[in-house]
């Protein structure tokens, strides 16, 4: 017969539990706080500080395209003064945040893409905001036009109000 050993394993003290509570919970506290941090947006600064420097720096070098005149030199048009179009200021904005969020998410361009590439074609197009501008050619100087504003007929009086005549529906009828 073999008698067994005594093996006891004396348990850790509670001094030393209380040491791997504590670093435990620095650990929790410190996740967390980087969770909320992210989730908040304001642990991290925009990449690009502007939208014309996202424009410059990141648009423009990316995803170049040919420009010119429409048949001439490519079938996209860009103005080198594209900050003065309001319709191209709030598309490439729109684009600039969105990519700023996209750019900190695991797979955030895999939705940003399809944005850019639906908008691309607005903004640079033929019916686009640049559509009367064309780039320096040889002797000819850059041409920057703003297309001009549709007329505006004021609504009449009441007109947006319809719904107020309406009546209710009431629940439970």
């Amino acid at each position: 017969m073999t008698r067994a050993r005594n093996t006891t394993v004396d348990p850790p003290g509670t001094a030393d539990l209380a040491i791997q509570v504590q670093h435990l919970a620095a650990q929790v506290a410190a996740l967390t706080a980087a969770a909320n941090n992210q989730d908040s947006g304001e642990a991290r600064p925009p990449q690009y500080p502007t939208v014309e420097d996202w424009v410059r720096d990141y648009l423009l070098p990316t995803f170049s395209r040919p420009t010119g005149e429409l048949g001439a030199t490519g079938r996209w048009r860009w103005c080198e003064h594209w900050w003065r179009h309001d319709e191209a200021v709030t598309i490439l904005t729109a684009l600039w945040y969105g990519w700023e969020h996209a750019a900190i998410q695991p797979v955030g361009m895999l939705d940003w893409l399809p944005r850019l590439y639906h908008l691309l074609p607005i903004l640079c197009g033929d019916d686009g905001p640049f559509r009367l501008c064309a780039p320096a050619d040889g002797d000819l100087p850059a041409r920057h036009e703003i297309p001009a504003i549709a007329n505006v007929t004021p609504a009449p009086a009441g007109w947006w109000n319809w719904w107020s005549d309406q009546t209710p529906i009431e629940s439970g009828s």
